[in-house]
């Protein structure tokens, strides 16, 4: 189908301007018009600045079609089953991030700390239910197992490490940004002495309960990077960390302040593209629900190139680059040279 021509002449300003007349609410109920509507309908929030590329439209018709697929019924039409999309909503976060793309952002105030309260908020309300796997965590744990591949073969290469029980052993861990310790618990397992740390109070306190009731040795602390005082790591990770702080040349200056001459830094986030607004921030928040509106802002995700040329700066080299790629289909995560939405770096010192 060639979306192109028909999306660019139906989602005129004209057609803009009178969808915001009529009250800037689009409703999607049963919805049964050719997949050109729905674009222009994802148009009408983002055209104004003319910003947003077709290959975005592209990742959100693609999205559109997994979603109605699923949403077949047997004695009815293929329907788009949702409560409703409203307009002014996507359109006001739309905007506001699009302006990102062509603006610098205004400088946070400078303070010695790296913590947003809002952040630790938002992730610190659902706490109890950080190993609820069906819980507002699940994306979490979907993921986990394509994370800790990556992570512990990055280990492994880099350390030489050849054994298979516990391959980690003797190896000194520190996970910032622990939350309630997905990430800690099975490095545990894999032998190694394992601290994770985390700004919010109720994360620790879920984390340090849980590792006890799996008879764990884990230390947990509340606290951030640049005011934690510990020894040095053999291995040093934050994921799906340095896209909710304030000041990241701080926060990253502070994570290699705890790894060892030698160590390895592991981190993971989102990409600034095109790809990854449509993705992160439209489809996993408004559409899919994956995580809370609010969730993301597409100008506080990193670039590849500008993580390893910050790193790079403070003695870091990069060892390895992998995109992490979720098919709706077998709704499994597996690791990718596709980059442009999740990827996971590490780095050597």
């Amino acid at each position: 189908m060639d979306c192109k021509g028909r999306f660019w002449k139906v989602g005129s300003e004209k057609h803009i301007q009178n969808l915001r007349h009529k009250g800037g609410v689009v409703w999607m109920e049963n919805f049964h018009k050719p997949l050109a509507d729905f674009s222009f309908r994802i148009s009408a929030v983002t055209q104004g600045e003319n910003i947003i590329s077709l290959e975005v439209l592209g990742c959100l018709a693609s999205v559109y079609n997994v979603v109605k697929s699923k949403k077949k019924s047997k004695n009815q039409k293929e329907s788009f089953h949702y409560n409703a999309l409203q307009y002014d909503v996507l359109y006001k976060h739309t905007q506001h991030d699009i302006r990102m793309m062509t603006a610098k952002q205004s400088p946070e105030p400078q303070t010695s700390s790296t913590i947003k309260p809002s952040e630790i908020e938002n992730f610190t309300k659902d706490a109890h239910l950080w190993w609820d796997e069906t819980g507002p965590f699940k994306p979490l744990h979907e993921i986990n197992p394509t994370r800790l591949d990556f992570i512990v073969n990055e280990i492994k290469q880099h350390f030489q490490l050849t054994g298979t029980a516990e391959p980690l052993k003797k190896l000194q861990i520190l996970d910032i940004g622990c939350g309630g310790g997905l990430i800690c618990e099975p490095l545990a397992r894999l032998g190694g002495s394992v601290t994770g740390i985390d700004a919010g109070a109720e994360n620790i306190t879920v984390a340090q309960g849980h590792s006890q009731a799996q008879g764990l040795k884990i230390t947990y602390e509340v606290n951030s990077p640049e005011s934690y005082e510990s020894k040095l790591f053999d291995v040093v990770i934050a994921l799906e960390v340095i896209e909710h702080v304030d000041q990241v040349e701080t926060f990253l200056s502070s994570c290699l302040g705890h790894l060892k001459p030698g160590g390895l830094l592991i981190m993971s986030t989102l990409n600034r593209t095109p790809k990854s607004f449509a993705l992160g921030i439209v489809a996993a928040e408004y559409i899919l629900r994956w995580v809370p509106k609010g969730t993301h802002t597409w100008g506080q995700f990193v670039k590849p190139s500008e993580l390893s040329k910050s790193l790079r700066g403070l003695g870091c080299a990069p060892v390895s680059l992998k995109g992490l790629v979720y098919s709706p289909f077998s709704r499994t995560w597996s690791l990718s040279s596709d980059v442009d939405v999740n990827y996971m770096m590490s780095f050597a010192r």
